[in-house]
């Protein structure tokens, strides 16, 4: 996706020179790095909702915009955001973003600590409220919700055989091939050999797979760079083999590479906006084609739209008898019950992580398709 030029005109000023009396929301995104294809279409959403409060009657209007925004690149690594955050903190109100759990672990903490809400993006990791701190909220499903999704639908469509390739290097990566494991073992199936993809014998374990009694399925949890690096070495072992994995799969690798090793591939992920899309997702894809000139890229660009949608509303509510707090943020934004955003329908009446569908996503013959959409288990 190409690098959107309409970005708020203060992001290139120094931050002194950035003077409002608007109050100011810290955008934290992946503009670059190996996240970049989750930032920058999270980014686009979050500066669409800030853009249009008339897109469409599927989507809830939004009031008009009060928040000023401030964006700095997290740039894909725990360092980087924990170093935008400490730029953007003493002048925000309230943080917005992240893609990733190691990079909300790294940043959230620093505007929580400072009694300031954060709403993560994409990270799904479901201990993140806990472990970053009180007014930390998440826009995305939990880990569990679409490790149980994805663990029904393989068992369903695939078989009770599973190879998993996974990555330890993240916390992501790591939660997913745990929850993935624990839902499809309660089903019945078997995780029957297991590979790190950063241990040194990663590509010769796989390789050895192709003598073996080929599994009904393998189960990928990684985020784009080692999706690039496992797919043509699992393709050259089991060819036939579906491929299963979470919303780090959502990504553009799969335009990058031969089609034959991306048929097959199945993921979850949070949005889908063709066929069988909802009216909401459907409105939001027509108002993002118009605004930036692509589809989105993935559902990551609807999480970006609906976080931003749901902070600029609860400032909206705080601002009723007079400039917002922190305080008053965080407490707006725990009242929000049934918002029907392009990523779905968000509450928090059961605290900060949403239960929500997941969408199952298919390529076949390198072009998406929707194969189900899975309500989280009661």
């Amino acid at each position: 996706m190409p690098r959107l030029p309409a970005l708020i005109a203060c992001l290139l000023l120094p931050l002194p020179a950035c003077v409002s009396s608007a109050p100011t929301a810290a955008l934290l995104m992946e503009q670059s790095g190996a996240n970049a294809d989750f930032g920058m279409a999270a980014s686009a959403g979050a500066q669409l909702a800030m853009q249009r409060a008339d897109l469409d009657a599927a989507i809830r209007p939004l009031p008009a915009a009060r928040l000023r925004l401030v964006e700095r690149d997290a740039a894909s690594t725990p360092a980087a955001a924990k170093a935008a955050a400490q730029q953007l903190e003493p002048i925000a109100l309230v943080g917005v973003g992240l893609n990733d759990s190691d990079e909300a672990l790294a940043a959230v903490p620093v505007f929580t600590q400072a009694g300031k809400p954060f709403m993560i993006v994409g990270a799904t990791d479901p201990v993140l409220p806990n472990r970053c701190g009180p007014g930390t909220f998440m826009a995305a499903f939990s880990d569990e919700v679409q490790a149980q999704a994805a663990a029904r639908y393989a068992a369903r469509t695939f078989g009770r055989r599973c190879v998993m390739v996974m990555d330890s290097r993240y916390d992501y990566t790591s939660g997913l091939a745990r929850a993935f494991t624990q839902a499809f073992e309660k089903l019945g199936g078997t995780v029957e050999t297991s590979v790190d993809l950063r241990s040194p014998r990663a590509m010769a374990a796989v390789a050895a797979l192709k003598a073996e009694k080929a599994p009904d399925f393998v189960f990928l949890s990684a985020e784009p760079d080692g999706l690039r690096m496992m797919l043509g070495p699992i393709r050259d072992a089991l060819p036939f083999a579906p491929i299963m994995g979470g919303d780090g799969l959502d990504c553009s690798v799969f335009d990058q590479v031969p089609h034959l090793q991306s048929e097959a591939v199945f993921f979850t992920t949070h949005a889908w906006f063709g066929k069988g899309a909802t009216p909401e997702a459907a409105a939001f894809a027509r108002a993002y084609l118009e605004a930036w000139g692509t589809p989105p890229p993935n559902g990551f660009a609807a999480l970006g739209y609906d976080a931003m949608s749901m902070v600029n509303t609860a400032v909206n509510k705080a601002s009723v008898l007079g400039p917002p707090s922190p305080k008053d943020i965080a407490k707006a934004i725990g009242e929000i019950r049934n918002y029907r955003g392009a990523s779905g329908v968000i509450s928090y009446g059961d605290g900060p992580v949403p239960r929500k569908d997941v969408w199952i996503v298919g390529i076949r013959r390198g072009e998406r398709f929707l194969a189900d959409r899975v309500a989280p288990s009661p």
